[in-house]
């Protein structure tokens, strides 16, 4: 499988092994410690998926999520939280892809973002 995913989590070492599970199955991956960092990012690389926490201290998936809604072609966005006070209907609402709460069993995580491509 092949596709450029961007992996954004204020917790570096989450971020870091969800880049290596998904450079494992075949992907181009990036990854980056906050929402401030991946818009930076965004405005000089094109990636076809966001996989964000949505709370980090420096820039948080809202606000991602709003710079890649302005995009002219955005990609995919999908969230993963560890807390309910964002529902998933909410989150897609305003555009996110798919929403999933942690924490995460990486094998199926893996499954069900190469069904989203």
């Amino acid at each position: 499988m092949s596709g450029k995913i961007l992996v954004v989590d204020d917790e570096t070492s989450i971020a870091d092994l969800m880049k290596d599970a998904f450079e494992f199955e075949g992907f181009q991956a990036h990854s980056l410690y906050s929402g401030n960092q991946a818009i930076n990012f965004l405005k000089d690389n094109a990636v076809d998926l966001i996989i964000s926490d949505v709370r980090m201290p420096d820039g948080d998936g809202l606000k991602l999520l709003e710079a890649v809604n302005c995009m002219d072609s955005p990609p995919k966005l999908v969230f993963i939280t560890g807390h309910s006070e964002y529902t998933a209907e909410s989150l897609k609402e305003n555009g996110a892809a798919e929403v999933f709460f942690k924490p995460l069993i990486v094998d199926q995580f893996i499954k069900k973002i190469k069904d989203i491509f």
